[in-house]
């Protein structure tokens, strides 16, 4: 049981150390927002940007199908993360923002100090 447990992950399913199982991103994404109480609901909205890896893009996307809430994403500008038009739409709708702190593909370390400080200034929840 222990070499299974410690084995390959098939399928996205695993089981850790502590016998938690996980399925999907979503599931995991559904876990840890149950934790906090805090998930988004219909009028809410998520933002992202436009460089995130799919597997911080599905279970947003999985997340507001299920809820009813809007997913908003950032674009880029001059190959990176554009803030004029993050800050534009953070707004009292958003609930969480989800931001790679640095992307592989584009090669690009977003300014996360500063992202952070704009979504606490709004109290929302930075994933």
């Amino acid at each position: 049981m222990k070499r299974q447990r410690n084995g390959p992950s098939f399928y996205k399913r695993f089981l850790d150390q502590r016998g938690l199982v996980y399925e999907r991103d979503y599931d995991r994404l559904e876990l840890g927002l149950g934790g906090l109480q805090r998930n988004p609901r219909r009028g809410d909205e998520v933002l992202i940007s436009i460089m995130e890896h799919h597997s911080n893009i599905l279970p947003w996307q999985e997340a507001c199908r299920k809820t009813g809430a809007k997913l908003v994403y950032a674009y880029l500008k001059d190959g990176g993360l554009d803030l004029e038009d993050f800050r534009e739409k953070l707004t009292d709708r958003t609930k969480f923002v989800s931001i790679t702190h640095a992307s592989n593909v584009l090669g690009v370390i977003n300014p996360v100090q500063e992202i952070a400080q704009l979504a606490h200034e709004k109290k929302v929840l930075l994933w």
